[in-house]
């Protein structure tokens, strides 16, 4: 059983000891009374398990080995063995202050106005009419880190069915080199953020849209934000596809609205073994729009990835297939989020319109447990697992973070 099976109080396809009705924990491990789940017996407690640590060759399981002092052995004595987890360091974007990963920093959370609220480099494009369908002139080339900014504010009278409905809006997008890419919507003016009255579609076409749309389609996303609003995270190859933003309900208007399209960091690939939360993936521990790729290698496989949040900011942790082309109800996996205690606090898995995520962003997230409301910066961890659908060979994915 892995580390985490022992931290964890959720099913990820492993079995998990419980005894919070007296049961009693096997070898190597202790009853935490408070979580009601077994734990891996850390040395020194009181009754272990476990000896001090390392091959030897008595009959006690190998226990961690101790963590070194200061100045001793690696990580330096910042705890990054298989002891105490090191303290949590974040990155804090919209303090005014440039720090770690982050392009700029002009003290506001929101994009468009040059420095994006991830603190990314950014610029607004503004909609030009008509831009209802592809061949449209004013269906415009956007830059692949940059805000629409927009209205749906006309209603158009369909003959054919004999109703009105609202405009649509569309724009391209068309990167030189394959990307990861958030396309996500916001009716806020002054931050990041939904107001909840309004809801979109965001749906993603190639590039021969025009002549055959039903075949051109390639990926949407709905009702997958804050306050019904939408968030299309993608894999993009180097051409050109359409992005086409609609009203859900198709019948209400939208006089202002800003739709965010990002790159994310590439950080590269997950480093195994990650199933543990001493192992967690850390290559993406700011979450500064950032992006890594893995693969859950079987059915009992996990992948944990590590992400500090800092005070008053929330995390939206998003797993995405590696393609384009793969629907979100079709790509089997399942995400949750764990605390500092390794205790599952959310999860989510494959929907039609959204991918499996957690939100913890915007003034009324849909996951508060991804909101850091403490004073201190907040560790979390983003375990990937397979969804509810049986598995055959190994599943490649990615991992998207965003913390704002």
């Amino acid at each position: 059983m892995s580390i985490l099976a022992a931290l964890v109080g959720c099913q990820f396809g492993v079995d998990i000891a419980v005894c919070r009705n007296g049961e009693e924990c096997p070898e190597g491990t202790t009853c935490n009374v408070e979580l009601g789940v077994c734990r891996a017996t850390a040395p020194g407690d009181a009754g272990t398990a476990l000896d001090d640590g390392g091959d030897d060759d008595d009959d006690k399981p190998d226990g961690p080995d101790p963590v070194p002092a200061e100045g001793e052995g690696e990580g330096e004595g910042e705890g990054e063995g298989e002891g105490e987890l090191p303290a949590p360091s974040a990155t804090l974007c919209g303090d005014g202050a440039r720090q770690g990963r982050e392009e700029c920093d002009d003290g506001d959370r929101l994009s468009g106005d040059g420095c994006s609220s991830t603190c990314r480099i950014d610029q607004s494009t503004i909609e030009v009419e008509p831009n209802d369908y592809p061949e449209d002139s004013g269906s415009q080339v956007m830059p692949t880190s940059s805000v629409f900014v927009a209205g749906i504010t006309t209603m158009v009278y369909d003959e054919a069915a004999q109703q009105s409905f609202p405009e649509y809006d569309t724009f391209w997008l068309s990167p030189p080199s394959p990307v990861v890419v958030r396309i996500e919507s916001y009716t806020r003016s002054d931050t990041d953020d939904c107001s909840g009255t309004s809801g979109f579609f965001v749906d993603l076409y190639r590039e021969d849209v025009a002549t055959q749309m039903a075949q051109a389609y390639l990926r949407g996303a709905w009702d997958n934000g804050n306050g019904r609003c939408s968030a299309l995270t993608t894999t993009l190859t180097a051409r050109p596809h359409l992005v086409l933003i609609s009203e859900d309900t198709g019948t209400a208007l939208i006089p202002s609205y800003r739709v965010q399209a990002t790159v994310l960091d590439d950080r590269g690939a997950e480093h195994e073994p990650n199933d543990s939360l001493a192992d967690a993936e850390g290559n993406a521990i700011d979450g500064l729009d950032a992006t890594m790729n893995g693969t859950l290698a079987d059915a009992e496989d996990v992948d944990v990835y590590r992400v500090d949040v800092p005070p008053g900011r929330g995390l939206r942790a998003e797993i995405i297939p590696d393609t384009e082309t793969t629907p979100c109800d079709a790509f089997n996996t399942r995400v949750s989020l764990l605390d500092q205690e390794g205790v599952e606090r959310a999860s989510r898995a494959s929907v039609p319109y959204a991918c499996p995520y957690i939100d913890g962003t915007g003034d009324a997230p849909r996951n508060p447990e991804a909101l850091n409301l403490t004073f201190e910066p907040r560790t979390l961890y983003v375990v990937v697992s397979k969804g509810a659908s049986g598995m055959v060979g190994a599943l490649p994915y990615r991992v998207a973070l965003t913390v704002r």
